[in-house]
């Protein structure tokens, strides 16, 4: 069987020192064509983009996640374990994957820097930067296949396109029942993106946990759900009270982590309320949650069974997102 690194190859179809792996395509992969890349995520206020068997084949060419500003993470900030005395830079750049391996394009004082991985390095910090030949060259394809897709350079004229869909946001389970249907992870993105907190809620790896509650309830409105920390010398103490009743978050170290909060409420808020996550947001540091009530959960199941088993996972004990 092969492995994802021989899959991820024979997906993009080329070898390594191939000269005409850039053949057929009307432009060149350079700090420039990179930077318009990343002016298109600004201009259309975009995180992320999906396009069904671009290349030709599924494969991780599929989706890709922009970063188009730098930024500083300052650790300082963080919480519990990832909390120490460090603030890395990170650089603006392009993020593409099939588990386990990661692809990453950055620029990096005006030059491109190639970063590839095979271990899950799901992070740009993290991932390893190649000089290898072929992964540089499968990297350079997926530039490529997206810069045409994306329309560039034309589509960075002053005056964007009008979009194909009005979008109506006053009703949330028609704009949830449109991306079951006929939305794409661009969808999820650009209409349900973390720039409107209308719909679904967008969980930061660093988010500091209470928060999370409190993102769910401004979403399903209950009206008597809230969390709130404990000082606690040995341990996280977060408590979440619903309907009365105050339930500890059961972190199994120190520190509070991400996915037993989510589990946690996921848990407290049965049977009347469920949190799933949506699939195509779980390739980066920020993914997304859609709470609704078990009516909702039902009616949806029915309706739509197959597009919802392929858009949303269901939480159990087991679930491990972040860590």
């Amino acid at each position: 069987m092969p492995t994802p690194v021989e899959r991820l190859f024979a997906f993009l179809g080329r070898r390594a020192g191939d000269a005409a792996l850039q053949d057929g395509f009307n432009v060149r992969l350079t700090p420039q064509t990179l930077q318009q890349v990343f002016d298109y995520a600004i201009l259309f206020n975009t995180v992320g983009r999906g396009a069904s068997r671009l290349g030709g084949a599924p494969g991780p060419a599929e989706r890709i996640t922009f970063s188009p500003r730098p930024r500083q993470i300052d650790f300082n900030k963080a919480h519990g374990a990832y909390r120490r005395d460090e603030i890395v830079d990170v650089p603006a750049h392009l993020q593409w994957s099939a588990h386990p391996v990661f692809a990453f394009l950055g620029l990096v004082d005006g030059a491109l820097e190639y970063r590839f991985g095979t271990q899950g390095e799901a992070a740009y910090r993290l991932c390893p930067v190649t000089r290898h030949p072929e992964q540089i060259a499968q990297i350079e394809r997926m530039f490529l296949l997206w810069y045409e897709h994306l329309g560039l350079p034309d589509s960075l004229e002053p005056i964007p396109p009008k979009p194909a869909l009005e979008i109506d946001r006053s009703d949330k389970m028609e704009l949830i029942r449109h991306y079951l249907r006929e939305g794409d992870q661009g969808f999820l993105f650009d209409v349900l993106g973390d720039h409107h907190d209308d719909v679904v809620m967008w969980v930061d790896w660093r988010e500091s946990d209470d928060d999370i509650v409190h993102m769910c309830e401004r979403l399903i409105r209950t009206g008597d759900l809230s969390a709130d920390f404990v000082p606690n010398e040995a341990s996280a103490a977060l408590f979440i009270v619903h309907c009365g009743v105050r339930t500890r978050v059961p972190y199994k170290g120190a520190d509070a982590d991400r996915d037993t909060t989510l589990v946690t409420l996921n848990a407290v808020l049965a049977p009347g309320y469920e949190i799933r996550m949506c699939r195509e947001s779980g390739h980066s540091d920020t993914v997304a949650f859609l709470p609704l009530s078990a009516a909702q959960w039902r009616d949806l199941d029915r309706a739509l069974p197959r597009e919802v088993e392929e858009k949303f996972m269901k939480l159990s004990a087991g679930t491990a997102i972040f860590s």
